[in-house]
């Protein structure tokens, strides 16, 4: 007996010792914006946040990593306090700029799956794709907000906002190739306000979303697409999260946990859970990292291990069986 106790810890030292070998030789990052000034933030393994705020940018959000790694696009103000733009960063801070033309008030761009065009709205209004030279700048024929491609970048998905904002909100998908939309979330409405957020699972099959619901919270929903572009298998992930705000969800690069905000004592934090919903569980970015702050919106890079790492030993993000 006494040699199997034995046997167990040294395997669970291995273990530990490879976890902690892995953190030094793995540069995975997440970047995201605070809630109180709205600076851009990108977290190295470590846990050390490195602001990569640019002085002539101000009011920074939703940004998103290249496919890469190489470049963060985001929305930011310009240095006259003029209309939001389109923007490129590199990581470090470096290689600052506005791929838009100034003009008009631009809103949460994306990465395509190649990297080469990123897609963004205007406020409320139309989509665009523009390259990431700022070249060859084009309208998509639907409009909306809060876009991205699907994972084959044959689809995009995107929220169409109603008169009251997110209120009567809904989830659209558009076929590039057929220039067709199709509603997923119309037939929901009887229980929930609206809907917003969506991104895609690796796969394309699916949809995370936020939900607005009648008590005046959020929720994180799930939909599967169809191959005709219709939505089934609707169902909330975090209903058992009361009286809570979760929204703007994210999925693991593996497709098996999506991470989303929540905001719990009036601190925002990134959260993570199974597809299913279950084991919820706070990454602790927020009261670890920026505790007179909080994250406002996030995205992750792709690499393979960057979901592992964020959390002690990699046990909250591990892969679900």
């Amino acid at each position: 007996m006494k040699k199997k106790q034995i046997l167990l810890s040294c395997a669970v030292a291995v273990f530990l010792c490879s976890v902690v070998s892995l953190k030094a030789d793995v540069t995975g990052k997440i970047v995201f914006s605070d809630v109180a000034v709205q600076k851009l933030y990108v977290m190295n393994i470590d846990g050390t946040p490195v602001n990569v705020n640019h002085l002539g940018v101000s009011y920074n959000q939703f940004p998103h990593w290249s496919p890469d790694g190489q470049w963060i696009t985001f929305q930011g103000n310009q240095a006259d306090g003029g209309n939001a733009q389109i923007w490129v960063i590199q990581p470090g801070g470096s290689g600052l700029r506005r791929v838009t033309d100034g003009s008009g008030q631009l809103t949460s761009p994306s990465f395509s799956p190649g990297g080469t065009k990123i897609l963004y709205s205007q406020l409320y209004g139309d989509l665009y794709t523009i390259n990431l030279d700022g070249s060859d700048n084009q309208p998509l024929g639907a409009s909306g907000g809060h876009a991205e491609w699907s994972p084959d970048g044959t689809k995009i998905s995107y929220t169409r906002y109603g008169y009251g904002g997110n209120y009567d909100s809904d989830i659209f998908t558009y076929d590039l190739a057929s220039k067709t939309e199709k509603n997923l979330t119309v037939d929901f409405h009887i229980l929930y306000q609206g809907f917003a957020h969506a991104t895609w699972s690796p796969d394309g099959t699916t949809l995370a979303l936020g939900g607005f619901k009648y008590d005046g919270n959020w929720d994180v929903f799930r939909i599967n697409i169809n191959a005709d572009g219709t939505g089934t298998g609707f169902v909330n992930l975090t209903e058992e999260l009361t009286s809570t705000n979760e929204n703007w969800p994210h999925w693991s690069l593996d497709g098996q946990n999506i991470l989303f905000d929540r905001n719990v004592g009036g601190v925002q934090d990134i959260w993570a859970m199974g597809i299913d919903g279950s084991s919820p569980l706070p990454l602790g970015i927020a009261n670890n990292m920026i505790p007179e702050q909080g994250i406002s919106y996030f995205d992750i890079v792709p690499e393979p291990a960057t979901l592992f790492l964020l959390t002690l030993g990699g046990l909250a993000l591990r892969r679900r069986k």
